[in-house]
């Protein structure tokens, strides 16, 4: 049961047994040691992007959206941060709808010389789904995303395409596709 594995992984801890970055990857995507894992401190812990993205991860699964910031400043003064960072914090903020914060983490990726990819567009492309950001203004950001993606000459996935359509509608959504010449089959 998670209550065992959690119980475990404190006796471990208790032991100065070490959980090496395997497992604790593991266990934190199963979603076993979020809650974990989020109580932990990073010096527990090995010191690369791997293991910060793991709190990241366990952070952002609890709602801690605060921390997981907080976890995202200590990352950069010791290991830079690659794109599963970021990707965490834009579908993060995605989430609860908030785009400003997901364009801000977006707009990271650059300052960081990374270059972002199709997911990273498309968890930005949804955090404009939700009911906070309908109105005219979403589609001309939905153009503008898009613009972008293509320019960088990243092509939407059916996903994106996906996203797009929740974000839209079908025709609105096709509509923009249509005009910007992207290629659906």
């Amino acid at each position: 049961s998670v209550e065992e594995v959690k119980d475990l992984l404190t006796e471990m801890s208790n032991k100065d047994l070490d959980i090496d970055l395997q497992t604790t990857n593991i266990l934190a995507d199963a979603g076993v040691a979020k809650e974990w894992l989020s109580t932990r401190t990073l010096e527990s812990l090995e010191r690369d992007v791997y293991s910060f993205n793991a709190k990241i991860k366990a952070e952002v699964a609890r709602g801690d959206l605060s921390g997981a910031q907080e976890t995202f400043k200590q990352l950069v003064r010791e290991v830079n941060p690659d794109l599963s960072t970021f990707g965490l914090l834009i579908k993060a903020f995605a989430k609860v709808n908030d785009h400003e914060r997901a364009l801000q983490w977006f707009q990271a990726i650059k300052d960081f010389r990374l270059k972002p990819s199709v997911l990273q567009y498309t968890q930005l492309l949804q955090s404009l789904g939700g009911e906070a950001q309908s109105g005219p203004g979403r589609a001309a950001k939905c153009e503008l995303i898009l613009q972008e993606m293509l320019a960088d000459h990243i092509q939407p996935t059916q996903i994106t395409v996906k996203v797009l359509t929740q974000a839209l509608g079908r025709l609105s959504a096709n509509r923009l596709l249509d005009d910007l010449a992207v290629d659906q089959s």
